[in-house]
Order: structure tokens, then C-alpha cells, then sequence
């Protein structure tokens, strides 16, 4: 990252508050113009989606990639349509936001900023760029990871524990993970997107998954301990850790020691506990695009110890599933979506 994109970055960063708030207005004397009132309330909502805005444009802008930011755009776009709300505001919300950087920052910084927006409001508009996988309705799942998915919502934890089992019997618990849980997962995540689950529900299937899968790793056969280790993380801000455990005990059951530290992991924590275990591969989890920043901080932290060049660093999670460069742009050695690519690659 050249100095000329820190000083964007920042700018961004330090504007954040600002241009937020002038979304606000804006929107609040669009609406008023047509006869409706925005409210506390839409207000609130509008300056927190317009600081997630800036967010995703300065993580796009350091790592130089447009698909980022696009991909956000099209997410949040397909969320608004399920959930039947106006597309027309978020529209509105990031040409407001271009008008305000286009006043704002300096001549030789906005440009980048202006054609990320642009490129945005193309891609709501359905006229550049594919929508990522994750913003639409999963097709073509295994049967078995669609009966998962139910089972799961239903908060059925008897019921979970012996469809795994029963998909396990003779098959290596691994590509039962990748081939059924992982997409059952997908689909749950599905059905809060199109506004069918609440947040709650989401979080209880996902508990349920992690105790399914929990048992099913103490019945499953395990290769003989080899000399090898791995230590696993999600990055700073990440609280998805049900991937990250279920490749950890991949890793285990293929012989490996395999210590998983776990949720939204400090990059400042790492370093102590590299030392400590001294494994030969690192993997590190990111859910979203704005954890990006944290990861290159962690990788970069790791690689400022002293035997630090010697470890093997793997990113993996829907932020680098769905962006192909971000394992570059963090400074990994390579990538992963699954625990069978994982440890073919280690």
C-alpha cells in the first residue's frame, strides 16, 4: 500500500462521522419532499448503514479491489429486496455519500473513491458484475444438508447428532462437514437473509451444529499422531468460529495437534501463542470483507517473530471464499474454503 492510498484510507476513516451525517440530511430532505418523515428511528438506522458505507470503501481501497465493495453493494442490495424493502434508498444513500467525497477529500485521492461508489450503484442496478454466491439462494444442495438445515431450525439437538452419524458411517467426517454442514449452514443463513428467521433462531441452529458436530468427532477414526501442528483463529471482529472449529478437528482426526484459540482473536494475542506451540501452519478465519484489515495485522504480526518466515499462513472463511485475492492481499501463503481443500493444500 503506497503512502498516497494510506492517506485515503485515513481520510475516509476520519470523514466517516461526517459524510454519515450528511446521508442523513440528505435522505431525511428527500423523504420530506415526498410527503414521509424519516424519523429518529430511520435516521439511526441510515447513519449506521452509511458508517458501514465508508467502512467497506476504505477496506476496498487499501487492498486496491473493486469486487470488494461491489460484492457489499449486491449483499445489501438482495438483503433489501427480500426483505421488501426500497432499493431506491441505498441508491440514493451512495450517490449522497460520492456528492459528499466528491467535496470533501483532496482532487488526488477522491477519484478512487468516486469509481468504487459508481461502481456500486452499477452493480445495485443489476448492470456490472456477477452478485457473489453468498447474497443468493443456495441451489443444488445435498439432500442430506437441506434435512440438516430443518432439523437444525427446528432446534431438534437429538435429531442433529444422529442424521451426522448416520452420514459419517463410513465416510471420513471431514467431507461429511463440507459436503452437509457447511451448506446446511449456508442455507440457514439463507432464510435470515430473506428475513424468515430472526437473529435468535440463526443463533441456536448454529449452537445445535456445533454440538452435532462436536459428537461426531469423538466417534470419529482418527490417522495415527504425526509430528506436524496447526494452530487456527478467527481474526479480530470475527465471531463465526463454527468453520474454523470444524477444520481444526479435521486436522486432528488426520493426525495433526490442532489448536483452535477460537473467536474474534486480538492480532497483539497471536504472536504469544505462535511462540508457545510453535506450529508449522497458522489458519485464520474471516467472515467479512471489513476483517481484512485485522487479518493482514495478525499475519503481519506472526511474521514479525523471530522464526516467523518459516510458517505457513492460510486464510480462509466467506471473505476470502468470495474474494480470490485476499489471501495476496493479507499476506497468506494461500487459501482454503473447506477442511478437505485445507489439508490437501497443507
Amino acid at each position: 500500500m503506497n503512502n498516497s492510498t494510506t492517506a485515503t484510507v485515513a481520510e475516509l476513516q476520519g470523514l466517516a462521522a461526517a459524510a454519515a451525517e450528511h446521508v442523513v440530511v440528505a435522505l431525511a430532505a428527500e423523504s420530506e419532499s415526498a410527503g414521509v418523515t424519516l424519523g429518529e428511528r430511520g435516521s439511526a438506522f441510515c447513519r449506521e448503514d452509511t458508517l458501514a458505507h465508508v467502512e467497506l470503501l476504505a477496506v476496498a481501497v487499501e487492498f486496491g479491489g473493486a469486487t470488494a465493495f461491489r460484492h457489499y453493494v449486491q449483499w445489501l442490495g438482495e438483503l433489501l429486496r427480500a426483505r421488501r424493502l426500497p432499493e431506491r434508498d441505498l441508491a440514493l444513500s451512495l450517490q449522497y455519500l460520492a456528492s459528499f467525497f466528491k467535496e470533501a477529500l483532496p482532487e488526488d485521492g477522491q477519484q478512487v473513491v468516486l469509481d468504487l461508489i459508481e461502481g456500486g450503484i452499477r452493480a445495485l442496478a443489476g448492470n456490472d458484475g456477477d452478485v457473489p454466491d453468498y447474497a443468493l439462494e443456495p441451489a443444488g444442495l445435498d439432500p442430506a444438508a437441506e434435512t440438516l438445515a430443518a432439523t437444525l431450525l427446528a432446534g431438534d439437538g437429538d435429531g442433529a447428532r444422529a442424521q451426522l452419524l448416520d452420514c459419517a458411517r463410513g465416510t471420513w467426517l471431514p467431507e461429511v462437514v463440507a459436503r452437509v454442514v457447511r451448506p446446511a449452514m449456508w442455507r440457514i443463513g439463507w432464510w435470515w437473509q430473506e428475513g424468515r428467521i430472526s437473529v435468535a433462531q440463526e443463533h441456536l441452529a448454529t449452537e445445535i451444529a456445533h454440538r452435532a458436530v462436536d459428537n461426531a468427532f469423538t466417534h470419529a477414526a482418527r490417522k495415527p499422531r504425526r509430528q506436524r501442528s496447526v494452530l487456527f483463529a478467527c481474526v479480530e471482529g470475527n465471531r463465526h468460529a463454527l468453520g474454523m472449529r470444524t477444520l481444526a478437528d479435521a486436522f486432528e482426526i488426520d493426525g495433526w495437534a490442532a489448536f483452535n484459540l477460537g473467536a474474534d482473536v486480538p492480532a497483539a494475542s497471536l504472536p504469544g501463542m505462535v511462540n508457545a506451540f510453535k506450529p508449522e501452519l497458522v489458519g485464520l478465519s474471516v467472515s467479512m470483507t471489513q476483517q481484512l484489515p485485522a487479518a493482514r495485522a495478525a499475519i503481519k504480526a506472526i511474521r514479525a517473530l523471530p522464526d516467523g518466515g518459516r510458517i505457513r499462513i492460510m486464510l480462509g472463511g466467506l471473505a476470502s471464499d468470495s474474494l480470490e485475492e485476499a489471501w495476496r492481499w493479507t499476506g497468506a501463503d494461500l487459501a482454503a474454503r473447506d477442511a478437505p481443500e485445507a489439508l490437501a493444500a497443507a
